[in-house]
C-alpha cells in the first residue's frame, strides 16, 4: 500500500509540474501586412506625402480572398498592417512584430537584388514598403533605396512563431544562380517550416488568393496549393518567364496547413535547406 501512495504521489507531482512548464497550443494564427497604394493617388496618405514610382497593387483584395479560407481550418487573425501601418520595422528582427503568428503574409513590391536600389541595400532583394517607418513619413520619388522603406534578406529572421510565409511579390526567392543569395534567403530561417513567393516577376491578380485558399482547404501541400494557384493566374503577364518558388526545411516540404511542428534552424542545420521553383508562365 505504501508503495502504490508514493507512486501516486508521483504521478501527481510529475503532472503538476507538466502543466506548470509547459505551454498550451491555443490554435493556428494569421497576420497580414502589405501596401496597396504606392503612388498615393486616392489614397488618403496626407498632403505633403513623397511619391513611389511604383504603382499600386490589389493587395488587401487577394488577402480577402484568401482570409476566409483560412478561418475554414480553423485559423484565427492576429491581425493586419496596411498601407499607412505597414512598416518596414514589422518584419526585420530588431522589432520582428510580425513573428507572432503561425502564418505570416506580405505583398507589395518586391525589389531585386540586381535593381539600382539594391546598392543602398548590401545588393540584397527587399520586399519594399512606401512608408519609412512611420505613418506619415513617405519615400520621395528619389528615394526608393531608403533602407527603412525595404526589408531585405539579412535583416529577417522568423520562426519564433511564424511556421509559414507567403510572399505575394516579385522576387524575393530569385538567386541569380548564387550561391551567396541562396545562403540569404536560408538565412531567414529561424524555425520558420516554409516560404513560398517567387524568383521572377509576377502578375497581380486577387483571383489567385481564392485559388491558393481553396487548395488549401482542400489538404494540398503549401508549395503544391502555390503552384496550381499561380499557373491559373501568371500567364497574364504576358511573355515574362514566372517562376513560383519556395524554400523550406526538407523535412517539411510537403506541410500543409496542419503541420506544427519546428525543424531546426538553418544555423544549426545549413545542409537541410532547399529552394526549388516552379515555371508557371512564359
Amino acid at each position: 500500500m505504501k508503495k502504490i501512495r508514493i507512486f501516486t504521489t508521483l504521478i501527481l507531482l510529475l503532472i503538476i509540474f507538466w502543466g506548470s512548464n509547459s505551454q498550451v497550443y491555443a490554435g493556428p494564427t494569421y497576420r497580414f501586412e502589405g501596401q496597396n497604394y504606392y503612388d498615393g493617388a486616392n489614397s488618403g496618405y496626407p498632403s505633403g506625402h513623397g511619391y513611389c514610382n511604383y504603382q499600386d497593387r490589389p493587395v488587401t483584395q487577394y488577402f480577402g480572398n484568401l482570409e476566409r479560407y483560412l478561418q475554414y481550418k480553423s485559423y484565427t487573425l492576429k491581425g493586419t498592417w496596411f498601407n499607412q501601418s505597414a512598416w518596414e520595422n514589422d518584419l526585420t528582427y530588431g522589432t520582428d512584430r510580425v513573428d507572432d503568428a503561425t502564418l505570416f503574409a506580405f505583398g507589395g513590391h518586391g525589389l531585386d537584388f540586381s535593381y539600382p536600389e539594391a546598392q543602398n541595400n548590401d545588393y540584397e532583394s527587399s520586399l519594399h514598403f512606401y512608408t519609412l517607418n512611420s505613418s506619415t513619413d513617405f519615400h520621395s520619388s528619389g528615394d526608393h533605396a531608403n533602407r527603412q522603406a525595404n526589408a531585405t534578406w539579412s535583416e529577417i529572421r522568423w520562426g519564433n512563431n511564424i511556421d509559414y510565409s507567403i510572399i505575394w511579390s516579385c522576387n524575393f526567392l530569385h538567386t541569380g544562380g548564387s550561391t551567396t543569395n541562396l545562403n540569404k534567403i536560408f538565412s531567414m530561417f529561424d524555425g520558420m517550416h516554409i516560404m513560398v513567393g517567387f524568383a521572377s516577376k509576377m502578375y497581380m491578380d486577387p483571383w489567385e488568393g481564392e485559388l491558393f485558399g481553396g487548395y488549401l482547404y482542400n489538404g494540398q501541400a503549401i508549395k503544391d496549393a502555390w503552384s496550381n494557384a499561380t499557373q491559373q493566374c501568371q500567364y497574364q503577364i504576358g511573355t515574362t518567364t514566372v517562376y513560383a518558388a519556395w524554400a523550406c526545411h526538407t523535412s517539411h516540404e510537403g506541410d500543409t496547413l496542419n503541420t506544427h511542428y519546428d525543424p531546426p534552424t538553418y544555423a544549426s542545420s545549413p545542409s537541410s535547406y532547399v529552394r526549388k521553383f516552379y515555371t508557371v508562365a512564359n
